[in-house]
């Protein structure tokens, strides 16, 4: 009976301590309570590292199952994207990869790869860039484009992206 006891306690204090936390996380955002709430619902083991509010929306980023996350809601909590950081591109799945390696752009050096998830769809996207190049005038000039597959490879889009 003690045990019991004992488990229900260490239980009730792991969870008082995981929403002081993430209270403790949006106090200087004034994140809304349904947003927190519907975050911790669909993330309940997510180690949350920190709220920001972007655009009339509120942004989580969190480490789950060794990766990177960040989970974006609108002020009703409403969950509207989650973007996950995908480091290697081994871990894209196979379809993609191989989609990849058969695109005009499997040349180009990747830059940045994530999974974004929405209520829609699934999308891996491969930010790509074809490196300084010079154009007529001799100035360097770098040229990204951002892929985006679906989940079975297919190459959805192409679009160029702005070099900062």
């Amino acid at each position: 009976m003690k045990s019991l006891q004992l488990n229900v306690f260490i239980l009730v204090a792991a969870t008082g301590v995981m929403t002081t936390s993430a209270m403790a996380q949006t106090k200087d955002h004034n994140i809304p309570k349904v947003v927190i709430t519907n975050f911790s619902a669909q993330y309940p083991h997510a180690d949350l590292q920190k709220w920001q509010a972007k655009n009339d929306q509120y942004m989580a980023s969190f480490k789950w199952d060794k990766h990177q996350y960040e989970a974006w809601y609108s002020p009703e909590g409403q969950w509207k994207k989650t973007d996950m950081d995908v480091k290697w591109s081994w871990d894209l799945p196979p379809a993609v990869r191989s989609s990849f390696k058969k695109s005009d752009y499997s040349s180009w050096k990747i830059d940045d790869m994530e999974k974004v998830e929405t209520p829609f769809k699934d999308t891996y996207n491969v930010r790509v860039d074809n490196g300084n190049m010079l154009d007529d005038k001799h100035y360097a000039f770098r040229s990204n484009r951002l892929l985006s597959f679906d989940l079975k490879g297919d190459l959805r889009s192409v679009n160029r992206v702005q070099v900062n």
